[in-house]
Order: C-alpha cells, then structure tokens, then sequence
C-alpha cells in the first residue's frame, strides 16, 4: 500500500490554469521603487517592493528580476502580513557575499488554513552575493512574501490559497490536484509540512510521481512533481505551472512519496492519469526563460543564520519555514513609522 502512484504524469492541461498567476492582493501603488545600489540598496529595493505585493504578480515580479538570484518565484501557498520592516548593516561572509539582516514587525499570517494572527518581530539574514565586484544580487532560497497588512484582501486571498482560481495554483494545491485527478482522496497539506505528515514519506530513489522538495534550512519552501529523470513541473508566479531541471531552485533537495489510502484509486482515476500522461507527451513543454550569463554560475552559498522571531506568540505557531523559537521583545513598529536605514 506504500508504493508510489507511478503512472502519474502531469497534464499540461494545468498549464493553462496557472499561466498568468497572481494572488490576491490590493495593488494601489504603481509597480515602480526607487532605485538603489550597492548590498543594502538591492535589499531595500527588495523589501519595499515585496512590502507592497509585486512579489505576488507577474507584471510586479518584473522588479525583482535584477535584484534576486532564483529566475523563478514559487507560487507560495502563504504569506506573511507586516506593520513595517528594518533593513540593517553589511556583515562580511567571504569576498563576495555580505549577510544583511531585516527586521520585520509581523503581525499575523494568511493561508489556506485561516489567518493566524500573532504580534511578533521576525529577523531575516538576506545573504547579497556579486558575480562582478559591482552589482549584487540577493541568493535564495526566497523567503516567502512579507506584505503590508493594509494592502492585502485577507478573504480573497484565503480563498485564492484554498482553491485557486483561473490565474493562480498555490504549489502545494497544484501537486495535491493532480493526485486527486488521478483518484486519490487527500487532505491538503501546508508546503512547509508535507514531509511531517503523515499523507507521504521521504524515498531516497524518487519515481515518476513522486514530489520533489526544496528546503530551506530543512524545511520545504516549494514542490513539485517528478514527470520523468531529472525533470519536474511544478507551479510559479512568474511562469505559471512550469517543466524545468530538478536543480532549477534553490536550496536542497528531498523527494517524498504518496502513502495510499485504503484501497487503490478508482479505474477511471487510473485511466484519466493514463490519459493526461498521453496529453502530456504531445503538448509542448514550458520552461523558463535562460538566465542571464552574469548569474548562469551558481554562487557559493555560505550557510543562512536562522531567522529569529521575537514578541508575543501568535495564536498559530509561524509557518516552519521561519524556522526560529519565540521569546518575548518589544512591541513592533506601526504601520507608515519611519524606517531605519
């Protein structure tokens, strides 16, 4: 009852359900930040765009293009909601790589499951790599967005994470979907928890079927699906559900297979897989756009220090993928306090 269902394939149908993806955010602003340079520009750049919800449309993540190292953006099945953010000082890694920490003020987070309020300050260390001593990017793995609470739409955007919609498919539901079109019956899985539940389990030798993880800091922060050796799709913001290289995110990699419920899905489960495995085979596969020739080499990744939160606990411990304990700290800063830069 353990083994994999190793006929799924994935059907490029899902392509065009996610093409063109976006949450649902409330974007009043214009899509344009002001322009910095050097480590702490990039990060200030970053924050304030992702503050304002670009990270969560194709057209806003046009911004962070030049500023980040990963070419493609998860579609996250939750985000953050701030009052305000702090960027501080350079910390030298190696020649090449600096850490900069940001100090978010959070005040709760939205995903499928609710929002789950909390007051707590979050300290993320952003490591900034340069590949030619004048430019300088932000290395992953991503953390997920951080937006400012007064420019989300909590009940859309819940609805948007719990069941997606014609132009957006959160990674975790997308990889659920196409288990449940091929006849399993599942529950829904937060990304972040998928390889502490009891629905799959870790395999060393993954099959086609099988999801394929990237962690940061032992946690998954995207998934996809294995559609043949060495390949995956999975679902983006910025390429909608996409068939890329398993190395095409960062950060590392774990494969985990579906645990079957009682009895094996029903015949017109198996023949509708069989089916979009055919489709599969004759529909053109996407995938993204080269990199820049600048960024094509992967930079040294020296080790993230772990995010630290501080404050009250939230009613809902923060999603695993801040990784950190809580203890108690001052209150955070309003929303519109001046920033310290």
């Amino acid at each position: 009852m353990d083994d994999a269902p190793r006929h799924l394939r994935v059907t490029w149908a899902m392509t065009r359900l996610a093409a063109g993806v976006c949450l649902a955010v409330g974007l009043s602003a214009p899509y344009a930040v002001a322009i910095e340079f050097g480590p702490q520009g990039a990060v200030r750049q970053f924050c304030q765009a992702d503050s304002r919800g670009h990270r969560a449309t194709v057209r806003g993540w046009e911004a962070f293009a030049p500023l980040v190292d990963w070419p493609l953006e998860p579609a996250w099945d939750h985000v953050v909601l701030i009052a305000g953010y702090t960027v501080g000082g350079p910390r030298q890694l190696d020649e090449e790589t600096l850490e900069i920490e940001v100090r978010y003020d959070v005040i709760g987070q939205v995903s499928a499951f609710g929002f789950d309020t909390g007051v707590y300050v979050e300290t993320y260390p952003f490591r900034v790599h340069t590949y030619d001593g004048t430019t300088w990017r932000i290395l992953g793995p991503p953390p997920p967005p951080h937006i400012a609470a007064s420019r989300i739409e909590v009940q859309a955007m819940r609805a948007s994470f719990e069941s997606g919609s014609t132009n957006f498919m959160p990674n975790n539901l997308f990889v659920t979907h196409m288990y449940r079109s091929a006849g399993w019956r599942l529950p829904a899985v937060r990304t972040a928890d998928l390889l502490a539940s009891r629905v799959y389990r870790r395999v060393d030798e993954p099959t086609v079927g099988d999801l394929v993880l990237f962690l940061d800091a032992g946690t998954p922060y995207h998934v996809g699906l294995l559609d043949e050796p060495n390949v995956m799709v999975s679902s983006t913001i910025n390429a909608g559900v996409v068939r890329t290289p398993i190395d095409a995110f960062p950060g590392e990699i774990a494969f985990a297979r579906l645990v079957q419920p009682d009895g094996a899905p029903p015949k017109a489960g198996m023949g509708a897989a069989a089916a979009a495995a055919a489709h599969a085979t004759a529909a053109p596969a996407r995938t993204p756009a080269a990199r820049k020739s600048a960024a094509a080499a992967p930079a040294k990744q020296p080790p993230r220090k772990p995010a630290r939160v501080t404050g009250s606990k939230p009613a809902k411990r923060p999603t695993p993928t801040h990784r950190a304990a809580v203890t108690r700290s001052a209150k955070p800063t309003p929303a519109g306090a001046k920033r310290k830069r």
